[in-house]
């Protein structure tokens, strides 16, 4: 198997937050090879204090080091070979691999199945296309038109779209509403 890495800097429109968010981030992509397949998964950049994450934080640069060590490791197993994938990552040290990485491993790995067997994801974890969640996105705090013109414009991107969140102040998510 064959593991590829590459960054990616995305643009994205950005809007006031308690966050601060930027314009521009950088995903670290990775690509899993093997009988003329490929299977992408991706990461970005995690910041502590988030559910679950406690205070750690996981910069690009972390989780490429992570992925880096694992590479070379890898070569030899064919991507359907999951347990013994994830007990050699079980075997690493903790700080050799970081949360983020092994979840764009195992995007990766599920990428390269489902196209290895030409089915969607949701048929192979035997899910009911029709009790997947809604499809939601995010409007920034604006004027009313341009929460009105930024409306229109996810429901010309999406126009399966079923759920707004528009943001309406600095106070976190207590001021939110869907």
């Amino acid at each position: 198997m064959k593991v590829h890495l590459q960054t990616f800097a995305l643009q994205r429109r950005s809007f006031p937050c308690p966050q601060a968010l930027s314009s521009q981030q950088t995903n670290l992509f990775i690509r899993v090879e093997h009988d003329g397949i490929e299977g992408w998964g991706v990461s970005s950049s995690l910041r502590g204090n988030r559910t679950g994450l406690g205070h750690t934080t996981q910069t690009i640069d972390d989780i490429a080091r992570s992925l880096q060590k694992m590479v070379p490791l890898l070569i030899s197993y064919h991507p359907t070979e999951r347990q013994k994938i994830a007990r050699l990552l079980d075997g690493l040290e903790t700080a050799a691999l970081s949360s983020a990485a092994r979840s764009a491993l195992d995007l990766a790995l599920y990428d390269w199945f489902g196209k290895a067997l030409n089915l969607p994801l949701y048929a192979i974890w035997g899910l009911d296309l029709e009790r997947i969640g809604q499809t939601a996105a995010t409007v920034e705090l604006r004027d009313i038109d341009g929460v009105r013109d930024r409306t229109r414009d996810w429901l010309t991107q999406i126009p399966e779209l079923q759920e707004l969140t528009v943001k309406l102040g600095s106070e976190g998510i207590k001021s939110d509403r869907v």
